[in-house]
């Protein structure tokens, strides 16, 4: 797996890496929107969304298989610009 960043930095990853994922429903004025995080101690290493992934649904089937589901995360607006600015 492989995170690439804004500026085209990659880093690779494997699933024995990441502790679990959360997923978090974000609700839009015309549709919900669903955005899974994988983390690792206890940090959102990887977002993946349904709205700019065109597998999204494919790619999350994989990720259960393989990773442990830590919940769902709560929508925050001071969280969501806290991981915008601090994600790595």
């Amino acid at each position: 797996m492989k995170k690439k960043t804004f500026f085209k930095f990659k880093e690779m990853f494997r699933f024995q890496d990441f502790d679990g994922f959360q997923i978090r429903h974000l609700k839009g004025k015309y549709e919900d929107y669903e955005y899974l995080y994988l983390v690792k101690n206890n940090k959102k290493i990887i977002i993946l969304s349904q709205t700019y992934h065109d597998n999204y649904y494919e790619m999350k089937s994989i990720i259960n298989e393989n990773l442990k589901n830590l919940g769902l995360s709560d929508y925050n607006i001071f969280l969501e610009i806290k991981d915008i600015l601090l994600f790595r």
